[in-house]
């Protein structure tokens, strides 16, 4: 139970599988639980009941390293440096990027 109305839970009985090195997308109404679910899963916070398995190991049992290898979270809340937006394009990337592809992400 997390969010702003702690009068409710907003996940209840969820299960799925997801197959190892695919990409997917939760998408539902607001307010139904997919920010929580997100950072259940990526490890931000932990169950009070319930299982989340990794490849048959309980999330428990992982060091946050490992987790944070798992499972790349993109939450609905953009953050931007108090830096130019090139440098924010930039910003962990390991080499320089033709400003061609980062026409491409500015789109």
């Amino acid at each position: 139970m997390y969010g702003r109305k702690k009068q409710y839970v907003r996940l209840s009985n969820v299960s799925f599988s997801i197959t190892p090195q695919s990409e997917i997308a939760i998408v539902s109404s607001s307010g139904s639980g997919k920010t929580t679910l997100g950072k259940v899963l990526s490890g931000l916070y932990q169950l009070k009941t319930g299982t989340i398995l990794y490849d048959n190991y309980p999330i428990e049992e992982l060091s946050i390293s490992t987790i944070r290898r798992l499972v790349q979270y993109v939450p609905q809340t953009p953050f931007l440096f108090k830096d130019t937006i090139l440098d924010n394009l930039l910003y962990g990337l390991d080499n320089k990027v033709p400003m061609e592809k980062l026409n491409i992400f500015a789109i």
